[in-house]
């Protein structure tokens, strides 16, 4: 299981960096020149999502302190969510690491003395197999926007269940390492805000296999009633996002079925969703679906 997680989405950054663009806000009081910031609040809490070379780094930001979900990949981008992060005037309190893909923890050693946390397996994962996932980055992408010497493994272990910090609940599951590999969902819960990864994305092409039960679970959160749900990648939205990422996947299906190979499916696919990016990531996901 573990490598088919690894075989679907190793080089998924890069296909994304190849072949993603939105139309999305600014943040206010920043001027952005590597990326783009989308901003919301509820009950007291601001998130912002910045978006920079198909990456995303999720910011929370409470009364006193901000909490930073993920790093982005490339140095000229962690530079700027360096300078936005100074821009709001709070202490980064701690970085925590939804998963062991190397596109999203690479960048932690450009913000040092930051308390970085993550799942028991995720730690394990990276003091493991980090420095031949840091050397394969290196490679695809060169010294220039790569030039990171260590690997900063995180030090503080999450596990599942609820932890209030500055006054905000936070809720963190690891849903099924089977279908989604060992990735932290996190849940802040007056705010009812969904933060996650590996389910669905919303404005580009991601095809994950299995879909079924993506589509069940996607089903079961629309109960929860969230303001806002924030991926890995792609763009946050609000409850739109569920109805959307199941939408688009019952249409990958019926494409799958209805489609004699996976060129095909592909192009049916950017034909239903032509604003959509990510057009290689069908490339390099829907071959899946005709593996017998």
């Amino acid at each position: 299981m573990k490598t088919r997680h690894k075989a679907l989405f190793t080089g998924l950054i890069l296909l994304i960096a190849l072949s993603f663009g939105f139309s999305i806000c600014f943040g206010a009081g920043f001027t952005f020149k590597q990326g783009k910031v989308i901003v919301k609040e509820f009950a007291g809490v601001k998130f912002h999502t910045y978006m920079a070379g198909g990456m995303v780094s999720n910011l929370i930001e409470t009364k006193h302190y901000l909490i930073m979900q993920d790093t982005v990949q490339n140095v000229p981008h962690n530079k700027e969510l360096k300078q936005f992060i100074e821009s709001l005037g709070k202490p980064l309190d701690r970085i925590i690491i939804s998963h062991a893909h190397e596109h999203h923890w690479v960048g932690l050693e450009m913000f040092p003395g930051v308390p970085v946390y993550a799942t028991a397996e995720v730690i394990k994962e990276i003091r493991e197999k980090g420095d031949q996932m840091l050397q394969d980055l290196k490679k695809k992408f060169g010294e220039e926007v790569i030039p990171y010497k260590n690997v900063v493994v995180p030090q503080r272990v999450i596990k599942p269940g609820e932890e209030t910090i500055d006054g905000v609940r936070f809720r963190y599951t690891v849903p099924d390492p089977n279908i989604f590999g060992n990735v932290l969902f996190i849940e802040l819960l007056e705010q009812k805000v969904l933060i996650h990864h590996h389910l669905s994305y919303v404005g580009m092409h991601a095809p994950m296999p299995p879909i079924p039960p993506r589509i069940e679970m996607l089903k079961s959160l629309k109960e929860k009633n969230y303001n806002w749900i924030m991926a890995g990648h792609g763009i946050p939205l609000g409850p739109e996002f569920l109805d959307k990422s199941i939408e688009y996947y019952t249409t990958v299906l019926k494409v799958v079925g209805e489609s004699p190979d996976a060129k095909t499916a592909k192009e049916k696919m950017m034909n239903a969703y032509p604003t959509y990016g990510g057009a290689f990531l069908l490339d390099a996901m829907l071959p899946a679906f005709y593996k017998k």
